[in-house]
């Protein structure tokens, strides 16, 4: 199953570069899907990479992903997602990203991700799979296009911040 979604940005090319290589740790910062985030260097981390990959703390359960392929000069990075709460029958799932300079300080950022599934599985639940990953992909690309143009989190982060704060609190 694939997914593909791009956004044009109004803001530099540099800038959301930035935000998804050099900055790839600080997800969090943006994201309202993840609560927290950290690099971690374990494999060794691919030549220009800030690190190996990071963990994340989602909604959807702790994730570590680690870089596939890595090129600032070129502004594209790929890395495969594992979990322990993946359902069984999900054996891969890989997100690549492309930012792309259009002029004016604006870019476009493309987002290609995939999920290897097992039969029965792919044909039972991909189209209900490629339904919900791609309304949550399309929020975390509608989200970082927000922060690059305002330098501020978007209004569904902003929430769930407050939502764990609140728990945090309680």
């Amino acid at each position: 199953m694939k997914i593909d979604v791009s956004t044009n940005i109004d803001a530099s090319a540099e800038k959301v570069w930035s935000l998804l290589g050099p900055r790839f740790g600080d997800i969090s910062e943006w994201c309202a899907t993840v609560s927290a985030s950290q690099l971690t260097n374990r494999p060794a981390a691919p030549q220009g990479a800030p690190a190996a990959g990071r963990h994340c703390e989602t909604t959807f359960g702790p994730f570590d992903e680690m870089f596939q392929h890595y090129d600032p000069n070129a502004r594209t990075l790929a890395y495969e997602a594992t979990s322990p709460k993946l359902p069984f029958f999900i054996k891969r799932l890989t997100n690549r990203f492309t930012v792309e300079p259009l002029g004016d300080g604006r870019c476009r950022v493309t987002m290609n991700s995939g999920a290897d599934m097992t039969q029965p599985f792919r044909t039972l639940m991909a189209p209900m799979m490629k339904i919900s990953m791609g309304k949550s992909l399309k929020g975390l690309v509608e989200e970082l296009k927000y922060f690059a143009e305002h330098d501020t989190p978007h209004p569904r982060k902003v929430k769930a911040q407050a939502k764990v704060s609140g728990k945090s609190m309680a």
